[in-house]
């Protein structure tokens, strides 16, 4: 490769950066951070906005608030180096007629368009104030560039924003949405998703649902991207009395053994009838093996424990060969439902032959 002389840098070998990487990193890094929007590191040395920000945000402002609307933006550039655009829809040519102040009807949204109309950060979009909106319009209203997340949020719609986005880079969905019981609605979608499904022929809603993948839940099931652990102190007792817990760790940290029997002796003297499912490792590892009898020693009255096992224990002692799964206040046909399948499952996962089960419980 010829370099062209008239080129205001030119390409560099491997060995040229490695010699110069803090000069080449000082003269990188103001151009990769204006179009990545994931270089929050070098952003954060920026008061500058950037060419590409970090989420393109619509927000249906007819039911909103001010206050609502910045709480919204406050949460998701509460991580250093982040930016967001806005899209507000609205009925904004209604603001042209007469008022009162006293008894304007539109007093919500007067008042962000007064507040906000002088900020870049802000678009304003005009929506008939009973114009239904469907989410193929929502999905068209997002600019054609490079911000890898985009939002929609019904502005009075009570949601985490920031635990939806960080749940929806967890899955292998294009678009993950909320709909609470008014029907009210908020979603992220990856700006990859919505790039393709643009680029292929059809709808573009249909599209992302077919080649990405996209799911819709209930607001009453919350997302939250935190201790599971330290959150089930708060939750407990539900309101609704009735609850079945799923606590899955990762036990990389061997203090995770401890935590489970900790948390679980909290949330029994909360709420001492919910079903409690804890999954654990069949390791060699000594708190993996003792972890059933400590659980047994919680003196809960009625539990079932039940272990899988798909091959022998290694010699050197290193690796799972299973899973085991105890249940507090299981339900009492569990035993009789297990008793009929883990044979099949146990000669159908195990290697080689080596399919194994366990099964004990005590229901009162």
């Amino acid at each position: 490769m010829v370099a062209d002389r008239q080129a205001l840098s030119w390409h560099l070998g491997y060995s040229t950066y490695e010699k110069f990487s803090e000069e080449l990193k000082r003269h990188n890094d103001p151009v990769l951070a204006q179009y990545i929007a994931e270089q929050r590191t070098t952003r954060e040395r920026s008061i500058h906005r950037f060419k590409v920000s970090t989420y393109e945000i619509v927000v249906d402002a007819r039911s909103c608030t001010l206050k609502q609307l910045l709480d919204h933006k406050t949460e998701l550039l509460s991580l250093s180096g982040t930016q967001a655009d806005f899209i507000l829809l609205g009925n904004w040519s209604d603001l042209n007629k007469r008022y009162s102040p006293t008894t304007d009807q539109y007093a919500d949204l007067r008042e962000i368009h007064a507040w906000l109309k002088g900020d870049s950060q802000f678009k304003f979009v005009e929506l008939a104030k009973d114009a239904n909106l469907r989410i193929e319009e929502i999905l068209d209203s997002y600019a054609n560039n490079h911000v890898p997340i985009r939002i929609f949020v019904e502005g009075d719609f009570k949601v985490s924003l920031k635990d939806l986005v960080s749940h929806l880079r967890l899955t292998e969905n294009g678009l993950l949405g909320l709909v609470n019981e008014q029907d009210k609605r908020a979603f992220a979608v990856l700006n990859s998703a919505l790039a393709r499904a643009r680029r292929s022929k059809g709808d573009v809603y249909q599209n992302i649902s077919e080649q990405f993948g996209m799911k819709f839940v209930q607001k009453r099931t919350q997302i939250t991207v935190a201790d599971g652990l330290a959150g089930l102190k708060a939750l407990m007792p539900p309101q609704a009395r009735r609850a079945a817990v799923l606590i899955d760790p990762s036990y990389e940290d061997k203090t995770d053994y401890g935590k489970v029997i900790a948390g679980l002796k909290d949330a029994l003297q909360r709420f001492a009838t919910g079903t409690y499912a804890l999954w654990y490792p069949q390791l060699a590892r000594r708190e993996s093996v003792e972890l059933p009898d400590r659980l047994v020693k919680l003196g809960v009255a009625n539990w079932l424990h039940v272990t899988l096992s798909t091959q022998p224990p290694a010699t050197d002692g290193l690796g799972m060969t299973g899973s085991g799964l105890f249940i507090i206040n299981p339900p009492w046909t569990l035993p009789q439902t297990l008793e009929d399948c883990l044979p099949w499952l146990a000669d159908t996962l195990g290697i080689d032959g080596h399919g194994a089960f366990t099964l004990d419980w005590r229901i009162q």
